[in-house]
């Protein structure tokens, strides 16, 4: 017997998109937040850096892969590093909202009206 063609196009077909698309578990740097003090990362974490790694996260510019690690600083236990530069530096997990640095806002005073000079007659 003979399957014709478009039915053996189709069997050929159905297998393919049985299949699940590959998960990239690779974490990347997303968002670098006030010269490098806070970082978000693909998975939408989030990170304030140690004050003294800030020299080197003022540099990073998005996107490159990282891997994360624990540290030995218990103020900062995790070790974010580059794996495009190699440089690795320490932070700790922070809330979306302290990532913007979302602080309630202070009302601004309002607008003075500034008073024309009246004509001398």
């Amino acid at each position: 017997m003979k399957i014709p063609f478009v039915l053996l196009i189709l069997i050929s077909t159905l297998s393919l998109t049985g299949q699940e698309p590959e998960q990239n578990d690779q974490l990347y740097l997303s968002l670098n937040v006030d010269s490098g003090s806070r970082l978000e990362l693909s998975d939408g974490s989030a990170y304030e850096i140690d004050p003294d790694d800030w020299i080197y996260t003022t540099y990073w510019i998005t996107p490159f892969p990282v891997e994360l690690g624990k540290s030995d600083d218990p103020n900062y236990p995790v070790r974010i590093t580059n794996l495009t530069s190699g440089t690795s530096v320490n932070g700790k997990e922070i809330s979306p909202k302290e990532l913007l640095g979302e602080t309630p806002r202070k009302k601004r005073p309002p607008k003075t009206q500034i008073q024309k000079p009246k004509k001398q007659p």
